[in-house]
């Protein structure tokens, strides 16, 4: 009986012994397909930011002269409209003093 029980012990021992080194080699495994997955992964964003980024330089170089473009004339249009209301404010006025003058003469 005390043979059974320490060759029992024993062979419990080495299975034990076995699926440590089992479990830890398929952990390294897994950590290691995760950490070149992870890489992999990491490699293309960045070059995927890298030539949107560059993408986005040229866009906005673009842009920019259009928007400018626009706004300017959106301004100059509010002014030229608000310029021209003035003279005619200022031509009725004009009509209005010489109206008076000849009225006085």
């Amino acid at each position: 009986m005390k043979s059974n029980h320490f060759r029992l012990k024993t062979v419990i021992k080495a299975w034990k012994t076995y699926f440590a080194k089992y479990k830890s080699k398929a952990r390294l495994a897994a950590y290691m397909r995760n950490t070149l997955y992870r890489k992999k992964m990491n490699r293309l964003f960045e070059n995927w930011r890298n030539v949107t980024q560059t993408e986005f330089k040229v866009r906005m170089t673009r842009e920019r002269s259009t928007f400018r473009n626009q706004l300017e004339s959106q301004v100059l249009v509010q002014w030229s409209t608000k310029v021209d209301a003035l003279l005619l404010y200022v031509a009725e006025l004009e009509d209005k003093i010489k109206q008076e003058q000849d009225a006085k003469d």
